[in-house]
């Protein structure tokens, strides 16, 4: 489904009106057309795609929780606080693996066919070089 939500947004962005009438319509004719096995097409960058977020998520909500009870000298965090953690380790998360994000919608719509090993490559090159541009533009006046 989000190969063919993606699809059809990119579909109104090229100026192909007319191409789907809806998510529905969209559905019928990519299996008619293409078949089944094309609903799919986006599965292995989306599933890849997971990883980065959850981890980046999960150290950053257990490192400012951590930071929180030793800044505190609690060992108990109450709600807001979760809630305030919580918040911003999706936020950090979500801006960090964005990059992420933007290369596997233009997978799932450009590429037809792809492999897990090729997918892996494509997201560790990409994480790779905006890491280090990002360094670049951190540490020193371009």
């Amino acid at each position: 489904m989000e190969g063919n939500r993606t699809e059809i947004s990119f579909g109104f962005v090229i100026n192909q009106p007319g191409e789907y009438q809806g998510i529905l319509h969209a559905l019928w004719r990519i299996v008619s057309e293409e078949g089944v096995l094309e609903l799919y097409r986006g599965l292995a960058p989306s599933v890849i795609g997971v990883i980065p977020y959850a981890g980046v998520n999960y150290f950053v909500y257990d490192s400012l929780r951590s930071l929180y009870k030793r800044c505190s000298k609690t060992d108990r965090v109450g709600n807001i606080q979760t809630l305030l953690i919580g918040s911003l380790a999706g936020a950090i998360a979500s801006t960090s693996t964005f990059p992420l994000e933007v290369a596997r919608k233009h997978m799932q719509v450009r590429i037809p066919t792809l492999t897990p090993s090729s997918t892996i490559r494509l997201y560790y090159s990409l994480n790779k070089s905006c890491v280090s541009h990002q360094f670049h533009q951190s540490f020193f006046i371009t």
